[in-house]
């Protein structure tokens, strides 16, 4: 079968142009010898086969096969032997959004939640007028204005990546 790789569960797998792959270039480098290339679909010797799976259809999840795949060097992101270092760059940012993103639900769902207290009656009064309630929804909102705004000081304190020029 020759040199064969693969990699599973990978979203968007059938519908992609190409793929960001983070490749092992230099088995003896360690972390130093991860790269970041660029693989077209229509490459000899890659191929997919879709999971089945029980939710979340808007979009595939599949295997990706690997055998004999060669790319030129020119597809490259960035510099050989660098890959692992770009990527968990990357994961900063995407942490970041991990981070507003919950954040932004989870005060979505105390709204919604004070909301349905306000409405839910026990004992003849609303359960959001209730001592033990309304402690309960003091200490949420303490927890999540203070998440909140440690997530906008590491978003102030992440450096912009710089541009290069063009010319």
């Amino acid at each position: 079968m020759g040199d064969q790789r693969q990699q599973i569960y990978i979203t968007n797998a059938a519908t992609a142009d190409w793929l960001c792959l983070l490749a092992v270039t230099d088995p003896s480098a360690g972390y130093g010898g991860f790269s970041q290339i660029i693989v077209p679909t229509d490459t000899p010797g890659f191929r997919y086969e879709l999971l089945d799976k029980i939710g979340n259809w808007g979009s595939d999840t599949g295997q990706l096969f690997f055998e004999n795949v060669r790319v030129p060097i020119a597809y490259t992101i960035g510099e050989i032997g660098r890959g692992f270092q770009q990527q968990m760059m990357q994961f900063q940012d995407e942490r970041l959004v991990g981070a507003i993103s919950s954040i932004a639900a989870a005060f979505d769902n105390w709204e919604r939640t004070r909301e349905w207290a306000e409405q839910r009656v026990l004992f003849g009064k609303p359960l959001s007028k209730m001592q033990v309630t309304q402690f309960k929804f003091v200490e949420m909102l303490t927890q999540l204005t203070a998440a909140r705004e440690l997530t906008y000081a590491c978003v102030r304190e992440r450096k912009p990546r710089r541009r290069r020029d063009p010319s």
